[in-house]
């Protein structure tokens, strides 16, 4: 018998193969438990990738989101297409480190370009392993962006 997270879980993982058998994509879907989410791990086999993989990977998950919330799911599911987010995962990893440097260095405050919130998630989480700095989101909508600053600054 299912539980309410697994059957949202294998429910997830059905509607993601029927939305992506529609477009006659060749794809290889299985789903993961993460601690917030069930990540949807999907291996696409593009003819042509789509030049903007994260504008393609959230229109993927949006749709996704309301199916499951019309039959009533918990849609907590995330799609990391072709391993996007683990990529995506190691570039803002690199470019935290980077702009810690920068502030370590003496520099003022960091404000990073937009990000979505599943992004600025990440760079708020990466940035509390140093305990010296603190992060907050600022902006509204697709300009919503991430400050680091140090910990003092606070006053």
């Amino acid at each position: 018998m299912f539980t309410k997270g697994t059957q949202s879980k294998a429910r997830a993982l059905e509607i993601c193969s029927e939305l992506l058998g529609l477009v006659a994509l060749p794809t290889k879907v299985e789903a993961v438990a993460s601690e917030d989410f069930t990540v949807l791990k999907v291996a696409i086999e593009f003819k042509k990738p789509p030049k903007d993989s994260a504008s393609f990977v959230g229109a993927l998950e949006y749709i996704l989101r309301l199916m499951l919330l019309q039959e009533g799911e918990e849609p907590r599911v995330l799609l990391d297409i072709n391993d996007y987010r683990e990529k995506r995962q190691q570039e803002l990893e690199k470019l935290v480190t980077e702009k810690i440097a920068s502030i370590g260095g003496g520099g003022q405050s960091v404000a990073l370009s937009p990000m979505n919130a599943y992004d600025r998630r990440l760079v708020h989480r990466l940035v509390t392993k140093d305990p010296s700095l603190v992060t907050e989101s600022f902006g509204m909508g697709r300009e919503r962006r991430v400050i680091i600053k140090k910990r003092e600054e606070l006053g």
